[in-house]
């Protein structure tokens, strides 16, 4: 299941948005809207919140489940 987090401001939706294949690759796209925007300091500030090798992943997940029908198996 892949999943869409859209934020305009204050307002935020994070909502399951398909499926892909299980042989496609991982992948992520950010998109930045905005005016004066710094793209070297967003891109720190997000590689910043990457796990270092080694390091453990949360024990919890953050999200709340998604209905997903029978879109896939869970």
């Amino acid at each position: 299941m892949t999943g869409l987090w859209s934020q305009a401001g204050s307002v935020a939706r994070f909502e399951p948005s398909g499926t892909r294949d299980a042989d496609a690759p991982h992948a992520q796209e950010l998109v930045f809207i905005g005016v004066g925007l710094r793209a070297e300091a967003l891109r720190a500030a997000l590689a910043g919140c990457l796990l270092a090798d080694g390091e453990p992943r949360p024990a919890s997940d953050p999200f709340p489940a998604w209905d997903t029908g029978d879109a896939c198996d869970q």
